[in-house]
């Protein structure tokens, strides 16, 4: 029977978990930027760190559920996207769980769709879209009643 004091299995732990947060680690772009702070609290060096196995499996624990969560429904964030001058501009991005996305800005001329791509997501800008986003997000916000809203889809 093995302790907590065993070498061998310090070592079986630090190697899981090493792995696990490079995983975690090369998924980290495909996660919205809301993500990002949690994911920072990984040592970058699995090896040398002083964080012990156990913290950081609780870290990506928490990572995991809450991307479980943000998966199965419909959030909005206030981000930014670069316009077709390459500015940032504030917008507001309604995300349907990890599969899609869309943006309006408050004047409602410049919008557009994202999806996750192995890169990170992808954005488009699509700004005939504008209308149909600012609809959602006035929805989701229980401004308007429900109903449908008609919006493009990438599946792949």
């Amino acid at each position: 029977m093995r302790s907590d004091h065993d070498p061998a299995r310090r070592e079986a732990d630090v190697v899981a978990t090493s792995v696990a947060v490079a995983h975690h680690r090369a998924l980290a772009d495909r996660d919205p930027a809301a993500f990002q702070p949690q994911l920072a609290r990984l040592p970058t060096d699995s090896i040398g760190t002083k964080m012990q196995a156990t913290e950081r499996m609780q870290v990506i624990v928490g990572v995991l559920n809450e991307l479980d969560k943000f998966n199965n429904a419909v959030t909005t964030f206030s981000e930014k996207q670069k316009n077709q001058a390459g500015e940032e501009v504030a917008v507001e991005t309604v995300y349907i769980g990890l599969g899609a996305a869309y943006f309006v800005n408050d004047a409602g001329d410049f919008a557009g769709t994202g999806a996750p791509g192995p890169n990170g997501w992808e954005w488009t800008i699509k700004p005939e879209l504008a209308a149909s986003v600012r609809e959602v997000i006035h929805i989701y916000r229980n401004d308007r009643p429900a109903h449908f809203v008609p919006l493009p889809v990438v599946i792949r």
